[in-house]
């Protein structure tokens, strides 16, 4: 049963330290990495939440510029996150907290800025298996990868969530199930040099 509604978060709010670089900014193939991810977001859900923190202004004056009728239609959010600093999880908290204020969702998938090599297709795979009743995480050859999708109900307790373990700690005490896609880029993130060259080529 697909889910009525399914938004994807975009945290992309990050020092990108491990890279030394700003990676939300990075060029791939002609386009800022964030802007082939939301693209990517939009293109697989319903609405999609974009979370800034460090370089917002940046972050959204390019969000504007490539999805300015995507803003005015009211499917892509941007959300600050204040507590950036303070590393991913509120990140994360502070976009599902904006998508199931202003969105009332079924489903949320969470798509980090650095992962933009994953499709459409992958998108609509997970929604054809979600029920509700579990986290749904897409698989490549055995290995877990990116967007999972989380029933909305899951969330509603996440905001008190003391932090242990990140997002996978708390989505850990409730029931998953495992979609598996015929699709690399699930697995595919900019953490490194060598990361960044895989994806450019795909570009």
């Amino acid at each position: 049963m697909c889910a009525k509604k399914c938004v994807t978060v975009v945290p992309a709010a990050g020092f990108s330290s491990r890279m030394k670089d700003f990676k939300p900014l990075i060029d791939i193939g002609g386009l800022p990495l964030f802007i082939r991810t939301a693209g990517a977001a939009l293109s697989g859900s319903d609405a999609a939440v974009l979370v800034t923190g460090h370089r917002a202004g940046d972050i959204e004056r390019a969000a504007e510029a490539h999805f300015s009728e995507q803003i005015r239609r009211g499917r892509l959010l941007l959300a600050h996150n204040s507590d950036y600093a303070e590393g991913m999880l509120t990140s994360m908290k502070a976009g599902i907290a904006a998508a199931l204020e202003e969105f009332s969702p079924d489903g949320i998938f969470l798509l980090p800025a650095d992962c933009c090599c994953v499709p459409g297709e992958v998108f609509a795979a997970i929604k054809a298996e979600f029920t509700g009743k579990s986290v749904l995480y897409p698989t490549f050859c055995g290995q877990r990868g990116h967007p999972p999708l989380i029933p909305a109900a899951f969330l509603a307790e996440l905001g008190e969530y003391s932090g242990q373990d990140g997002l996978r700690g708390y989505l850990a005490q409730f029931p998953g199930a495992e979609v598996a896609v015929e699709e690399e880029g699930i697995l595919l993130d900019a953490d490194t040099q060598e990361d960044l060259a895989h994806i450019r080529r795909r570009f």
